[in-house]
Formats: C-alpha cells, sequence, structure tokens
C-alpha cells in the first residue's frame, strides 16, 4: 500500500512538472513571436489595413433629414453635398471616390493624395446645369415626380470598373476597403 501510493505521487509529480514546462514553453514562444512594435501606431495601422471611414455627423445636408427636396428650375442655385475630410488610419494611402446619381455615375473617379487628406472637403453641386449633362440634355419627364438616391463611394483601392463600383475582387475584400454614404432626395424644377 505504501509502495503503491509512492508510485502515485511520482506520477503525479512527472504530470505536473511536463504540465509546468508546457506552460513555460507557450509563455515563451508566444514573448518571442512579436512582428510589430505595438508602441509605433503607425506600423500597426499600415499592417492592419484598415478601411477609409466617412464621419457621417459632418456630412452636409445631413441624411437622417430623410427626404432633402432640391430645386433645379430657373434662378435656383441647387444644392451643394459635402463630405467631410475623410478619416483613415493608413496615413499613406490615396483615396479614391465616386458619386452617384440613381446608381449611374455622376463624376469621374477622383483622387484624393495623402498629404491633402487632413484638408479635403469633398462637394457635389446639383443644379440644373449639372441634370442637363447628367442626363445629355434631355432630363426623363417622370424626373420630378420621384425620389432619386445620390451615392458617395469612398475606397483605399482603386475602382476597377467605377462605372459599376468593382474593385478586383481577387485581390481585395470591397468592404475591408471602402465606406459610403446616400442621400434620398426630390427635385423640383420650380422657378426660384
Amino acid at each position: 500500500m505504501i509502495l503503491l501510493k509512492a508510485k502515485n505521487t511520482q506520477n503525479q509529480f512527472f504530470w505536473g512538472r511536463l504540465l509546468l514546462l508546457a506552460c513555460l514553453w507557450s509563455i515563451f514562444t508566444m514573448g518571442c513571436v512579436d512582428y510589430l512594435k505595438m508602441e509605433d501606431q503607425e506600423s500597426v495601422d499600415e499592417a492592419l489595413s484598415s478601411p477609409p471611414v466617412i464621419d457621417v455627423k459632418h456630412l452636409s445636408p445631413h441624411p437622417s433629414r430623410l427626404v432633402e427636396a432640391i430645386s433645379v428650375g430657373k434662378n435656383c442655385k441647387g444644392q451643394v453635398f459635402k463630405v467631410p475630410p475623410i478619416d483613415d488610419r493608413n496615413k499613406k494611402d490615396r483615396l479614391y471616390y465616386l458619386w452617384f446619381l440613381d446608381n449611374k455615375l455622376a463624376w469621374q473617379q477622383s483622387v484624393i493624395e495623402p498629404e491633402f487628406r487632413d484638408s479635403a472637403i469633398i462637394t457635389l453641386n446639383i443644379d440644373e446645369q449639372f441634370l442637363l449633362a447628367h442626363f445629355e440634355t434631355k432630363i426623363p419627364k417622370d424626373f420630378f415626380d420621384r425620389l432619386h438616391i445620390i451615392d458617395f463611394f469612398i475606397s483605399d483601392v482603386e475602382y476597377a470598373i467605377p462605372e459599376s463600383r468593382f474593385i478586383d475582387d481577387t485581390k481585395n475584400n470591397e468592404k475591408e476597403h471602402s465606406d459610403y454614404a446616400y442621400w434620398i432626395v426630390s427635385f423640383s424644377n420650380d422657378p426660384c
């Protein structure tokens, strides 16, 4: 009986030491696998590749107004849509943006260079001249009778096909590289 008890104590001692060695080994290897200097925030941001972010609190007009009425008749100024400076933790990224009216590209793809990102306020002015150019001089008859959507898209990857907001999926996941905002609007052609 005493011999059996001694054998169990030796067995427990062996397994206990083995468990202690395994724990120490895992702590040792985790501590040695540090590829990023965590105190260098810029290195972390570049390595993690975060998407650009639109500060929706400062969009103008604010999208929470539900339906924005825009007068584009004779002597009307129309409406200026403003997007504040875009936040992107990757300070060296070029940012590419697109404007759409009713899912149709309203302006060619444009770029914000890294050095101008903190001060760039992106605008789109929609007035009668803009609509005539957008619809190639003939505004559809039912245009003023329905609601419309104005979309703004921004990405830190260039759009391969801007007309469809296509980012090459073989290289990038769109959600990891873009953000967007939209407004629901109605247009009036009554003179101002």
